[in-house]
């Protein structure tokens, strides 16, 4: 009984540890009215629009466990969420890949970039990257269409 338990205890916590729930974003209460938003086509108008905001020291210690990309075998224990157009959210299996020359990785160490593919059967494939505080991604779903998720910049404070 004892094995058992300890069994279950085991699965939990290896299960919250690896399933990354949505706790990395929170949706914000009053969507955008009226702004010019990139979703599945650069300056596209969308009379309302879902944002959140990133709890970006969580997402990066999560993306620090990232494998690299061409230096591991088989599938990422790695898996993130990211909000969608619909406003659900999905999961991908990322890795970490490099895209920056060695000498300029080593001077801005905190720009990485991933990859990432979805965990259920729809086939998108996520390339994101996360600098100091910013964020940005594109996600290729297999129709050929795109979505981007980008910070918002109000240009009317600008």
């Amino acid at each position: 009984m004892k094995n058992h338990l300890t069994l279950l205890l085991g699965v939990f916590i290896f299960g919250y540890g690896f399933a990354q729930d949505t706790r990395f974003w929170k949706k914000n209460r009053n969507p955008i009215q009226n702004k010019n938003i990139s979703t599945t086509a650069r300056n596209t108008e969308i009379s309302q629009q879902n944002t959140y905001d990133l709890r970006v020291d969580k997402f990066k210690e999560v993306l620090s466990k990232c494998p690299k990309r061409f230096s591991s075998f088989g599938p990422s224990n790695v898996i993130i969420t990211l909000p969608a157009k619909d406003g659900k959210f999905k999961k991908y299996r990322v890795k970490e890949t490099n895209v920056l020359h060695p000498d300029l990785a080593k001077k801005f160490p905190d720009i990485k970039s991933y990859v990432g593919t979805s965990i259920n059967e729809d086939n998108e494939v996520v390339y994101f990257s996360m600098g100091h505080n910013n964020f940005k991604a594109i996600v290729m779903k297999p129709d050929a269409t795109l979505e981007y998720i980008q910070p918002y910049i109000d240009s009317s404070k600008t």
